[in-house]
């Protein structure tokens, strides 16, 4: 392993060598998004208790953000974390992750790159918290209080880590590798969707057909210009357990019930487009989207299922919530001038 001098170094030592070429989503469209997603800004976290997520997250990297103690903030990559309180606590495991025969649309995990997954690994072992499983080499899972699925990966197999790995290398100053997005079928939809009104535009990878559709796989990815990802998980079904329809929301399935997980994941966009520009512009391509201020405020037909209390309003100015083919929700935050 090569002399690492510093953060900085570690981070460099990790970038590829030269710039990779994708196939495109749309391979016989020219097109330009709608917005523009240049890389993620937050997840919108719902949970049962403040003080355990707080006491969670704390030794991951994540401190309060001024005196606002629901939004927590990494100290080094700069995600923030929107929590909010869940109503219904009838359930101990994980809506979306821990049913053996319900599978529903849904943001399933979040994921951060790190220089070393044997380093975050032994990190993780020091803080007691437990690894849930692993995929392969190159990846960790862990669960935070509330069971919501937290990754730790490095896709090259490489180990960089300096002798003691600490919080501030969670996500190699990227705020977020990846999210993953549970899909219904047909897939192919699901990715022209993001890349048409976002900008995930590179097939990082895709397959035809799940052969065990029951099964967390291997995802199909998609990326944006800017080397941010999604990953799209093929297997949910159309019979939930609970007999909500699977083009629906579970974690916020209506009548202001708010259930724990990642409610939406939320992007900074560029171009110097406006929330107000970005919403008219995804609503002429058919998306449901409404400013933040207005959902907030109630009496928005469509998202008669999110509940205003699920969202704060950012200092920053209006954002944009949309909904995806699924049910699935994002927000979009226009990047502040430099």
């Amino acid at each position: 392993m090569a002399e690492i001098s510093g953060y900085k170094d570690l981070v460099a030592s990790m970038q590829p060598a030269a710039q990779k070429v994708y196939q495109p989503v749309l391979a016989n469209e020219v097109f330009k998004p709608a917005v523009r997603v240049l890389r993620y800004h937050s997840l919108g976290l719902a949970v049962s208790s403040l003080p355990a997520t707080t006491a969670f997250y704390a030794p991951l990297g994540f401190a309060a953000a001024s005196s606002e103690t629901t939004t927590l903030k990494h100290v080094t990559n700069g995600l923030e974390l929107h929590i909010c309180m869940a109503t219904d606590l009838s359930r101990t495991d994980n809506w979306l992750m821990d049913s053996a025969s319900s599978k529903a649309p849904g943001h399933t995990h979040a994921s951060w790159t790190v220089p070393s997954v044997p380093g975050v690994k032994t990190f993780l072992e020091r803080l007691a918290v437990p690894v849930s499983g692993t995929r392969s080499t190159l990846a960790v899972f862990v669960r935070d209080p509330d069971r919501t699925t937290l990754e730790f990966e490095r896709n090259d197999g490489g180990d960089d880590a300096p002798d003691v790995f600490s919080s501030d290398m969670i996500g190699s100053m990227k705020p977020l590798d990846h999210v993953g997005i549970r899909t219904l079928a047909p897939h192919r939809r699901h990715l022209e969707f993001y890349a048409r009104n976002f900008g995930f535009t590179r097939l990082v990878r895709f397959y035809d057909v799940d052969p065990d559709p029951l099964k967390n796989g291997s995802p199909m990815i998609t990326r944006t210009e800017t080397d941010c990802d999604i990953n799209f998980i093929p297997n949910a079904n159309t019979e939930p357990e609970d007999g909500i329809e699977a083009t629906e929301n579970l974690l916020l399935p209506g009548n202001g019930v708010i259930r724990p997980g990642i409610l939406y994941a939320a992007f900074t966009i560029g171009d110097g487009m406006t929330a107000e520009q970005a919403c008219e512009r995804l609503q002429a391509n058919g998306v449901d989207a409404v400013l933040d201020t207005d959902l907030k405020k109630g009496g928005v037909a469509t998202w008669a299922n999110f509940p205003p209390s699920a969202l704060r309003l950012l200092d920053s100015g209006p954002t944009v919530m949309a909904r995806d083919l699924n049910g699935t929700f994002i927000r979009l935050v226009p990047q502040l001038e430099a």
